[in-house]
């Protein structure tokens, strides 16, 4: 099931995911894919051009809901969409689960998959499989680094992550990665905008909320992000690798 364009979905995307703005490689979404289709064609009796043309009628529309219900909580819910206090595991297993249901709906009565044959179950296999399986694959590759988080105690809780604060923070936590920042320095983000307090961001990209965003840096010929969250007086933040 790929939740998600038009960015990665760990093959299936969750709105923390999108808004922490993660990608998924080409790849990873074709495991998904090949994974519900070997369901569909032997787990539930279709033959082969049935079965692909289900596997992507209910990959669309999981696609068409992993971009619609984000950006829709962004419009409504502005500044409140966390997978706190919750945790990003429980999540993502609602998520996942809620995801296969929309599928279980296509194929138990749109292409009319009987009960007997356990389509909800089956679904829900072969989804569990294509997401360990797209782990798998980018942690063998590479191509996925997990977070390393350092914490800051600020001296007062800020009303909101100001970009400067953002900037100062996000090169100690490089640096204490390990990054060189003589060779690492910020570029200018793709989708910056205005703070909250009306001043403009050359650097930050904010995440529809006043309190998380992101920074990223470059030697040249890699890239990192540093993601930021500011809890209270605490701030967060994380270097991340994308693929």
């Amino acid at each position: 099931m790929v939740t998600a364009a038009p960015m990665m979905l760990l093959g299936h995307i969750t709105p923390d995911l999108f808004l922490i703005g993660m990608s998924v490689l080409l790849w990873t979404m074709l495991i998904g894919l090949a994974m519900e289709l070997l369901v569909l064609r032997f787990a539930l009796g279709m033959f082969w051009g049935r079965a692909l043309f289900a596997d992507l009628v209910m990959n669309a529309a999981s696609a068409l809901l992993g971009t619609l219900v984000p950006l829709t909580a962004l419009t409504l819910l502005p500044g409140s969409i966390s997978v706190k206090p919750f945790g990003l595991p429980v999540f993502a297993t609602v998520v996942l689960f809620g995801n296969t249901l929309v599928e279980w709906w296509i194929v138990r009565f749109g292409f009319r998959v009987p009960r007997e044959r356990h389509p909800l179950a089956w679904l829900c296999l072969g989804n569990l499989t294509s997401v360990a399986a797209c782990v798998c694959a980018l942690l063998l590759s590479g191509s996925f680094t997990p977070p390393r988080a350092e914490v800051y105690q600020l001296n007062h809780a800020p009303n909101m992550l100001s970009e400067s604060l953002a900037m100062e923070k996000a090169r100690d936590t490089m640096a204490k990665a390990g990054f060189d920042l003589v060779q690492w320095h910020l570029r200018k983000g793709d989708r910056t905008g205005t703070a909250p307090d009306g001043t403009r961001d050359e650097y930050l990209e904010r995440f529809g909320q006043e309190k998380w965003g992101r920074l990223h840096f470059t030697d040249g010929s890699n890239n990192r992000c540093v993601q930021i969250r500011l809890e209270g007086d605490r701030l967060i933040c994380e270097v991340v690798q994308l693929p």
